[in-house]
C-alpha cells in the first residue's frame, strides 16, 4: 500500500468565519491532467475533515477542487504531500449571490456611523432606482425600510456598499477626511451606482487629482466614456465637461466621476457624481464560475460585500447575507 498523507480541510466566509455550507463536493486531482484520484460529496460545513492522499512519489502536484452549493467553486494551491505529512488549508469561499437573500437593519435602528448616510437621503426629495425606473420619491424613514422589489432591493445595498467605501477612502491627501461628506442628496440609486449631487468642492478637488495624478498615488486617472449616460435628466442636457478618477486599490476600487451641468431652472452650475465600486474580475480569478460573474449583468453589490469583507474585515454596511 502506498504511503499517504492528510490533507486538512475547513472553510472559511469572507468574514474569516466557519463557512455554513449543507452540500459540498470536494475532488481532488492532478495538475497536469485533471485527472481525479479522490472524490467525496455532500459534505456538510463548519467541520474539518482529514482526506488520505497518496504522497509522493506515488502522486504529485495535486490540486483539491472545492464546489460548495452556497459559495463559488475555488481551488487549493498546487501541493504534494509527504508519507505522514498533514497539510491544513482553510481556503475563503465567496457567497454565490442567487444563493443569498439580504437582511437590512431598520432606519431607526442604523448605527451612529450612518448618520451622514441618513442626512443626505433625509435630503433627497426624488430618488429614482436606474434599472426600472421606480420612483422612491424622499427615500428615508418607511420609504428605506419598505423596500420590497428586486431592482430597489439590490440598489439599497449597492448604495450602503459604497457608503462604506467611500467613508474608507481618504479625501486626497487628507487622510482624516472621506468622500461621502461632499454629497448633498442623492438622485439615483442602482445596482452598481448612485448618482447624487454633490458640493463644487468636489469637483474642484476631482479636477485636481486627475489633472496632477503624479501627486496622488493613491488615485489613478478613469475614462468618462461609460459614464455620460449615467447623468440624469434635467442635467443631461447641460453637461459641459466631466472627469474621472479610481482609488489605487488592490480591490474594489472606487471609481468617482463628476459631471459639470447646470440647474435648468436656475441656471446656476451644478455637480454630480456618479460613484461606484469597479467589477474586480481578479477578485474571483480563482472561482470556475467567473465567466458566470462576467455575464450576469453587471457587478453584484453581494460580490461587493465579499470584496469589502475581505478587503476591511468584518464591518456594519447596515445589511447582512442570509
Amino acid at each position: 500500500m502506498a504511503d499517504t498523507g492528510t490533507f486538512q480541510l475547513t472553510l472559511k466566509n469572507a468574514s474569516q468565519q466557519p463557512a455554513q455550507d449543507p452540500d459540498t463536493d470536494v475532488r481532488f486531482v492532478r495538475a497536469m491532467d485533471n485527472t481525479a484520484i479522490l472524490e467525496q460529496t455532500g459534505l456538510a460545513f463548519p467541520q474539518t475533515y482529514d482526506f488520505s492522499i497518496p504522497s509522493f512519489p506515488a502522486e504529485r502536484a495535486l490540486v483539491c477542487w472545492i464546489a460548495p452549493s452556497r459559495y463559488r467553486m475555488c481551488h487549493s494551491d498546487i501541493f504534494t504531500l509527504t508519507a505522514d505529512q498533514t497539510l491544513a488549508r482553510s481556503p475563503v469561499v465567496l457567497r454565490t449571490p442567487s444563493k443569498w437573500n439580504v437582511r437590512f437593519t431598520h432606519w431607526q435602528d442604523l448605527a451612529g456611523a450612518f448618520q451622514p448616510l441618513k442626512d443626505v437621503l433625509t435630503a433627497s426629495k426624488s430618488v429614482t432606482v436606474k434599472e426600472s425606473q421606480q420612483p422612491l420619491g424622499n427615500f428615508a424613514g418607511d420609504a428605506f425600510d419598505d423596500v420590497d422589489a428586486a431592482p430597489a432591493i439590490l440598489a439599497k445595498a449597492a448604495l450602503l456598499n459604497l457608503f462604506a467605501k467611500m467613508s474608507k477612502v481618504p479625501v486626497s491627501n487628507q487622510p482624516a477626511s472621506n468622500w461621502f461628506q461632499f454629497v448633498r442628496s442623492v438622485v439615483v440609486i442602482g445596482q452598481e451606482r448612485f448618482i447624487s449631487l454633490v458640493d463644487p468642492g468636489m469637483w474642484e478637488l476631482v479636477n485636481d487629482l486627475f489633472q496632477n495624478i503624479d501627486r496622488y498615488p493613491a488615485f489613478v486617472r478613469a475614462d468618462t466614456v461609460l459614464h455620460t449616460g449615467n447623468v440624469p435628466a434635467p442635467y443631461d442636457a447641460g453637461v459641459t465637461a466631466m472627469v474621472s478618477v479610481k482609488s489605487h486599490d488592490p480591490h474594489g476600487n472606487l471609481q468617482l466621476t463628476l459631471a459639470k451641468s447646470e440647474d435648468p431652472a436656475s441656471g446656476n452650475p451644478v455637480f454630480l457624481l456618479d460613484a461606484d465600486i469597479d467589477e474586480d474580475l481578479a477578485f474571483f480569478l480563482h472561482a470556475r464560475d467567473l465567466f458566470t460573474h462576467v455575464f450576469s449583468g453587471g457587478t453584484h453589490p453581494y460580490d461587493v460585500h465579499e470584496i469589502l469583507f475581505v478587503t476591511y474585515g468584518p464591518m456594519d454596511l447596515g445589511y447582512e447575507l442570509v
